[in-house]
């Protein structure tokens, strides 16, 4: 991969707003969950589906963890590399907008 195509990692510093730019991380939506063996998959905006491991990966911005994915999920996501090949490395769950219930 070369430079010009993974996105800003925000390491110029930049403070707390830098860290938690959406521009950070890949696009993607959660495809695949099996909570059993807790994995999943993610498939990105080009449509290249990445799988996961909740030992592998570290989740931002959900408090239950792996139990607050959901497949259908829009997230951020970041990669990595293990001895199976590449990964899903860090999700970036991204607050549902609000809705209004009033008509």
């Amino acid at each position: 991969m070369s430079g010009a195509d993974r996105p800003d990692r925000g390491d110029g510093g930049g403070g707390l707003a830098a860290a938690e730019s959406t521009s950070r991380f890949y696009g993607g939506v959660i495809v695949r969950l099996q909570a059993g063996s807790r994995r999943g998959t993610v498939r990105s905006d080009n449509g290249r589906e990445i799988g996961f491991s909740w030992q592998d990966v570290r989740i931002i911005g959900a408090d239950g963890g792996f139990s607050a994915l959901r497949e259908g999920m829009r997230v951020g996501f970041d990669l990595g590399r293990t001895s199976r090949g590449i990964c899903v490395s860090t999700i970036r769950v991204f607050p549902e907008p609000f809705t209004s219930s009033t008509e």
